[in-house]
């Protein structure tokens, strides 16, 4: 079964059995390796929308925007921001890809992510990115988030009965790849501009400062076409 269409039906069955008011926080049971030593990653549904968090042995909760995934992105050294930023385009292009594997209700789900080498992987499970609410997480760590951010796009595509099943992950990862190299060192500008994307601020965090704004930024990605030509 399509996985957010299953995690919609649980949601609607607690809610039913257990007399939870439909606006309840439900923290999904998923098994999934994480590299880090007192957190894991977790499922969250609430109301219409399901996230992906990183909750600690504290029972804090991190979730990290689109912009805050491309901020940790263009936070690394030149090497690792340079071989995330191939991987990303080879994973656009469909030329390569790292499958993993996830489990939730009983059920295997298979997902893909970034194809990198073995002394890749192993340097960023041991590089910690230091996110908001001084939350450390493991760089690896955020490129398995990177895959199961892109796998819900591809569900909701089969959900809706998309004409391109492959629009919304496709879309993601072209904002993921043009606004990294922006910030990074300035690449894509064009494109940027071109769509109609605010290049003036330096910030992303500027441009990206509330979720109606960011529907509408987001429109500007829609235009793969014109995206393609820059790759």
């Amino acid at each position: 079964m399509n996985l957010l269409k299953k995690i919609d039906n649980n949601y609607a069955s607690i809610i039913d059995n257990e007399n939870k008011d439909n606006s309840f926080f439900y923290y999904l049971p998923v098994k999934i390796e994480t590299f880090g030593d007192d957190y894991r990653l977790v499922f969250l549904k609430h109301k219409m929308r399901t996230k992906f968090i990183f909750r600690d042995k504290y029972n804090r909760s991190l979730y990290l925007t689109d912009a805050d995934i491309i901020e940790a992105i263009t936070g690394f050294n030149d090497n690792i921001f340079e071989y995330i930023s191939e991987a990303l385009i080879h994973l656009y292009k469909e030329e390569y890809h790292q499958e993993l594997t996830f489990n939730y209700d009983n059920e295997d789900y298979n997902f893909v992510t970034l194809q990198l080498n073995d002394s890749q992987i192993e340097e960023l499970k041991e590089y910690s990115i230091n996110t908001k609410a001084d939350f450390c997480i493991r760089a690896y760590d955020l490129v398995i988030l990177i895959g199961l951010i892109l796998f819900k796009e591809r569900m909701y595509d089969e959900i809706t009965k998309a004409k391109d099943t492959n629009f919304r992950y496709r879309k993601q990862l072209s904002k993921f790849i043009s606004l990294s190299k922006f910030y990074k060192n300035g690449e894509f500008k064009e494109f940027l501009h071109e769509v109609g994307y605010d290049i003036s601020e330096k910030d992303i965090h500027q441009v990206y400062n509330s979720s109606k704004k960011q529907y509408n930024i987001d429109k500007a990605f829609n235009k793969l076409t014109e995206f393609e030509k820059y790759i």
